[in-house]
C-alpha cells in the first residue's frame, strides 16, 4: 500500500500513449493503413475508460482503513468499508479483463487464462454470487462496448498483423524496385515509413498494456493487505468484551492479566499492519 501512496503522489501510473496516423498511403498499402487507423482508434476509445477505471481503483485503494481507535464511529463504517471491498473486487476483475483485450490487439494472441476467468465472474454474477454481481455484469457489459475489434487469425486485426502485413508488403516492392518499376520505388518508400510507424506503436502500445498489467497486481497485493487488516482486526474485536462475571480481587487479577493478553494481541496485529496505519496518516 506504500508503494501505491508514493506512485499517487508522483503521478507515476502507467501512461496510455496516444496513437498517430500514418501521413500518406500508397494504392497498395490503403487497406493495411485503413486497418491500423481502426485498430488505433479502438485503443485510445477504450484507453480513455481504461484510466476512469484506474482512479476509481486508486481513489478506492487509498481510502483511510476503518480503525476501532477512530473517533465517532457511527457503526456503518465496516459495512461500507465491506461494499467498497468489493467494489474494488469487480474493478480489478474488469480492468485484467479489458487490458487483456487490449493486449491481444497488439500483440495478436489472446489470453485464455483471463477470458476462463472473466467467464466464470459473469457466470457467477448472473446467479447473484461472487462481488458486487450487478455492478459487475454492468462493468463487463461497458467492457464489451469499448474492446478493440480483434479477430484470431485476421492479421489485420492487431497490430503485431499489420507490422507483418507491411514486412512482407515491403520485400514485393523491393523486388519490384530492384526491376526498374518506379511505381514500386514510390510505394516502397510509403510503406517503410508505415513500417517504423506500426512498429513504434506496437511497442509502445506493448509496454504500455504490460506496465498496466504489473499495475493491476499492485491493485490486487493492496486490496489484500486491505482485507488481512480488517480481517485481524474483526479478530481481535471479537475476543474483547465486557466483563460480566464476579467482581472479586482474584476476578479482577484474571480480568487485568485476560486484558493484557489481548492488548498484546492487538499490538502484533497492529504490528503485521503498520504500513496500513503508516499510509493513512500520510
Amino acid at each position: 500500500m506504500a508503494r501505491l501512496v508514493v506512485a499517487a503522489n508522483k503521478q507515476s501510473f502507467a501512461v496510455i500513449p496516444e496513437s498517430k496516423s500514418a501521413e500518406q498511403k500508397g494504392i497498395e498499402s490503403r487497406n493495411i493503413v485503413d486497418a491500423l487507423e481502426e485498430i488505433g482508434s479502438a485503443l485510445d476509445q477504450q484507453a480513455n475508460q481504461l484510466d476512469d477505471w484506474r482512479e476509481h481503483v486508486i481513489q478506492l485503494l487509498l481510502k483511510p482503513l476503518v480503525d476501532e481507535e477512530t473517533e465517532d464511529l457511527t457503526g456503518e463504517e465496516y459495512e461500507q468499508s465491506t461494499r467498497e471491498q468489493d467494489e474494488i473486487m469487480v474493478f480489478v476483475q474488469v480492468l485484467r479483463a479489458a487490458i487483456a483485450d487490449r493486449l491481444a490487439t497488439i500483440i495478436g494472441q489472446k489470453n485464455f487464462l483471463v477470458d476462463h476467468e472473466t467467464n466464470v465472474a459473469i457466470r457467477l454474477a448472473n446467479n447473484g454470487d461472487g462481488p458486487f454481481p450487478e455492478k459487475l455484469l454492468r462493468l463487463y457489459d461497458l467492457r464489451d462496448a469499448i474492446k478493440p475489434p480483434f479477430v484470431e487469425n485476421d492479421s489485420l486485426s492487431s497490430l503485431k498483423g499489420v507490422v507483418s502485413e507491411l514486412r512482407g508488403l515491403s520485400v514485393r516492392l523491393r523486388h519490384d524496385a530492384s526491376t526498374g518499376s518506379v511505381r514500386a520505388v514510390t510505394e516502397l518508400a510509403i510503406v517503410t515509413k508505415l513500417l517504423k510507424l506500426a512498429q513504434s506503436q506496437q511497442a509502445e502500445q506493448s509496454k504500455a498494456a504490460t506496465a498496466m498489467e504489473q499495475e493491476t497486481e499492485r491493485f490486487t497485493d493492496t486490496l489484500n493487505a486491505r482485507l488481512d487488516f480488517y480481517r485481524q482486526l474483526q479478530a481481535v474485536s471479537d475476543m474483547v468484551g465486557e466483563y460480566d462475571g464476579p467482581v472479586d480481587d482474584n476476578a479482577l487479577e484474571l480480568a487485568t492479566r485476560s486484558e493484557q493478553a489481548l492488548q498484546t494481541k492487538l499490538a502484533t496485529a497492529e504490528s503485521k499492519h503498520r504500513y496500513c496505519k503508516f499510509c493513512h496518516c500520510h
